[in-house]
């Protein structure tokens, strides 16, 4: 067993920002995502669905040029066509060659453009019934369109940075008490209180209906693991490719939105590892556990069996752990923090034997002081069987079975 400082007593390692820094730090991407997924994306799809369903009428050319836009970055190229069209007699002036328009680095394509509408030339525009002065040359889809979709990254990572924030707290730890494990010897020698002040309580305990003995489940499948991944990973690179290749036919390889849209999807290609190595897991020799009561006591004892489904000579040496883990939120000043301590580690196994691996079974003791699984607000100890088995050149057997162990007895009642 392995007893170690707990978190309450330690410096804080991980710095996130209080609650309110982090939903207005959010608020910021997700606003400003929404409006500007608003004029490039959805406005522009929009109007493009329902162009569909416009009048055309007959328009004459009127303006047809290159303009050009130098700032600090560079300088940008766009094609600017005005023209005229008349509807029941009465005329109009439109500059809407398309629904979203977009200015490039490739000059060429601008002129190319500038070519196709000559001023004085004619050709057919599409007007909204509803609204005739709003007309546009070309109703048809094209993928430049999809550019907007850029912009619904600044509202995914929003939308997570408040989520993440919501599941924060702006209270001080001077505002409770700390944890305090492991418990000194007085406070060991005494009977838990918490049992009845539970009870009293009448709280959903989160063991309850798991007594007994049972076939634990991971905490996270294999499959879902891989299915998450490759959702990511596919949204990810099908927006970062699409991008960098409309960007690549606009300004060439070498440009600075190049560049800037290569880090992207190099994170995808980390991505695309990820999902690899997960969707090699699924062959993985499949290790499961089973115990005689799936909810303990402290100074308990419980039977634990493992059994492996697959070619146990695959492993080189498979670990079975009994853990204990405390986590803990709290802030200090304008700083929130999350640490992780391992208070509780037990080896329950720990073979190189192919047969051993199949199917073995141990009674292991749970420490008379040891604490309760107990999730807060803001604290949380869980207790888990972790598996680990080491595949050579191969993605290794990980797993985690959450169990729970409950308050002490008091006077033959439990919690």
């Amino acid at each position: 067993m392995n007893s170690k400082t707990p978190i309450s007593e330690r410096k804080p390692s991980l710095v996130l920002g209080s609650r309110g820094c982090l939903t207005a730090f959010g608020a910021i991407f997700l606003i400003a995502g929404l409006i500007a997924s608003w004029f490039t994306l959805v406005r522009p799809m929009w109007q493009l669905s329902q162009a569909t369903s416009w009048n055309d009428t007959e328009a004459t050319i009127t303006f047809s040029e290159v303009k050009i836009d130098r700032d600090s970055e560079g300088t940008t190229y766009r094609p600017e066509i005005r023209f005229k069209y008349v509807v029941n007699g009465e005329s109009f002036e439109s500059s809407n060659r398309v629904f979203f328009s977009w200015s490039s680095s490739n000059q060429s394509w601008a002129r190319k453009t500038v070519e196709r509408y000559p001023v004085g030339s004619k050709h057919m525009c599409y007007y909204d019934p509803s609204q005739p002065s709003f007309a546009v040359l070309d109703r048809d889809f094209n993928w430049t369109y999809c550019l907007g979709s850029f912009t619904l990254i600044f509202v995914i990572i929003g939308g997570v940075i408040i989520w993440i924030a919501s599941r924060q707290t702006d209270r001080s730890p001077s505002s409770s008490t700390p944890l305090g494990y492991p418990p000194t010897a007085a406070q060991s020698s005494q009977p838990s209180l918490l049992p009845a002040a539970l009870a009293s309580a009448n709280l959903n305990l989160p063991w309850s209906g798991q007594e007994g003995p049972r076939r634990l489940k991971p905490e996270l499948s294999r499959w879902r693991q891989f299915i998450t991944g490759f959702v990511v990973a596919v949204f990810w690179n099908s927006i970062s490719w699409f991008m960098l290749v409309i960007v690549i036919r606009e300004n060439g390889i070498i440009s600075i939105g190049t560049l800037f849209l290569s880090v992207f999807v190099l994170i995808g290609a980390g991505l695309v590892l990820i999902v690899l190595h997960q969707f090699l897991a699924l062959f993985n020799p499949d290790i499961s556990i089973a115990i005689s009561n799936a909810v303990v006591e402290p100074g308990s004892s419980v039977d634990v069996a493992w059994e492996t489904i697959g070619n146990t000579r695959r492993i080189r040496e498979l670990t079975i752990d009994l853990i204990g883990n405390e986590i803990a939120n709290y802030t200090r000043g304008t700083k929130h923090y999350t640490d992780h301590a391992e208070f509780f580690r037990l080896n329950i196994v720990r073979t190189t034997d192919p047969g051993a691996m199949e199917f073995g079974s141990e009674t292991i003791d749970l420490p008379l002081n040891a604490i309760h699984s107990f999730s807060g607000q803001r604290n949380k100890i869980e207790w888990s069987f972790q598996i680990h088995g080491d595949i050579r050149m191969w993605p290794d057997v990980t797993a985690k079975y959450p169990f729970f162990v409950k308050p002490r007895s008091l006077n033959g009642e439990t919690a």
